[in-house]
């Protein structure tokens, strides 16, 4: 990989072009994947581009927005910053699930590390909400096994890039979950 030396003005030209792209994932097959309830899902369509990034979509709802009660100056439905690292964790688990659609069944998901949430600007009500991930910051690694019941994946993403109205909105340096059975992860009774 090249080492970029004008950052700031490789940011400003290459941040909302988007290359071609592939549909990996659509909202059915999203909450399939994800073990929650479909009104805390952040993504409606997930993509891998010809760069080799993963690409999720939201269109940011007035449920999304708290329900309709996260506001700002008592009129503006912002969506919660809080959920961000949400939609970061939820795009690992379908580029993971995508991969790995059997072991992804009957697991649970636990978060490890939430890492730098910068948040630069509000992101609204009816806003096309992306975030992206460029392949080489997704990784994984196997713990446990031989058997397939004891395995536990812990599993990393870096450099999450949260985007709206062709502006930067947020980036999350790092997010990384452990999947694994109940069993495994002390929480079955």
């Amino acid at each position: 990989m090249k080492e970029i030396k004008d950052k700031e003005k490789h940011v400003k030209k290459t941040l909302f072009v988007i290359p071609a792209k592939e549909q990996i994932a659509d909202r059915k097959q999203i909450e399939k994947m994800l073990p929650y309830p479909p009104n805390i899902i952040f993504l409606d369509k997930v993509f891998k581009t010809s760069d080799d990034e993963y690409i999720g979509e939201f269109l940011v709802t007035e449920q999304a927005c708290g329900g309709g009660m996260h506001k700002i100056g008592g009129k503006y439905l912002v969506f919660r910053g809080v959920d961000l690292p949400e939609m970061a964790a939820q795009l690992l688990g379908v580029i993971w699930g995508v991969k790995h659609p059997d072991f992804a069944k009957d697991k649970i998901v636990v978060y490890r590390t939430i890492k730098e949430v910068s948040f630069k600007k509000f992101i609204f009500a009816n806003d096309l909400l992306r975030i992206k991930i460029n392949s080489e910051d997704v990784l994984y690694r196997v713990l446990g096994g031989p058997e397939e019941e004891k395995i536990v994946i812990a599993l990393s993403g870096k450099k999450f890039l949260i985007t709206a109205k062709k502006e930067e909105k947020a980036t999350i340096e790092q997010i990384r979950l452990i999947i694994g059975s109940p069993e495994l992860l002390g929480l079955a009774k």
